[in-house]
């Protein structure tokens, strides 16, 4: 891998792209497979002090103490599946050789993904960091889009000064949110009329495991 095959985001912040790192046909396959076979949950979370379900299904997976909390809620992993334990591995060494070609600090080890399911443009995720003290501090994140294309909003998080900005997650594109990303930055993926079924793969590393 080559730092040309990837296309930086945005001129201060760790934002990188890359697209169709992976074979088109197999991560078709990876769609229709997650869509189909996954058991999808639709949990509550608490948002201003009320319990409401999330506006998406998702899947949290790893080994078994990767145990996570946000919103609240505790996490408890799915097991892994041969395929996507895998494919973690496989993005884990991409996104290594991205932060060595940049002069980043070694990152953590990916160990885990939050697999969230999009059925149609209505279904969103509202404005956050992924900033949970099990990921320890300045978590490297790297996601695999599947399916319709959405645009992911980003914004500083307040109090901070900066425009907000947006990019377009393609079938099969990774994007690695990289050191000082969470601590500068919210992002969103907002409705889009008229899109069809998205899934992201979020991968990341629980450094300290939720009680």
């Amino acid at each position: 891998m080559t730092i040309e095959s990837w296309q930086r985001v945005h001129p201060v912040h760790a934002l990188w792209y890359r697209r169709n790192p992976f074979d088109e046909r197999s991560t078709l396959r990876l769609l229709r497979s997650l869509d189909e076979e996954l058991d999808w949950q639709r949990p509550d979370i608490t948002l201003f002090g009320k319990r409401h379900p999330i506006p998406r299904s998702q899947v949290w997976m790893g080994a078994p103490d990767r145990r996570y909390r946000y919103s609240r809620t505790l996490f408890i992993p799915s097991p892994w599946r041969a395929d996507l334990a895998e494919l973690c591995q496989r993005v884990d060494a991409q996104a290594k050789a991205l932060a060595a070609s940049l002069g980043w600090p070694v990152p953590a080890p990916l160990d885990s993904v939050l697999i969230n399911r999009y059925q149609n443009g209505d279904q969103r995720m509202g404005w956050h960091s992924d900033d949970e003290p099990e990921l320890g501090f300045d978590p490297l994140i790297v996601s695999l889009s599947l399916g319709a294309a959405r645009v992911m909003r980003f914004r500083p998080r307040p109090g901070t000064a900066g425009e907000p900005f947006g990019l377009s997650l393609e079938h099969g594109a990774l994007l690695v949110m990289g050191p000082g990303v969470q601590r500068a930055l919210q992002h969103a993926l907002p409705p889009r009329k008229g899109a069809g079924l998205r899934i992201n793969l979020t991968f990341r590393a629980i450094r300290h495991p939720a009680g």
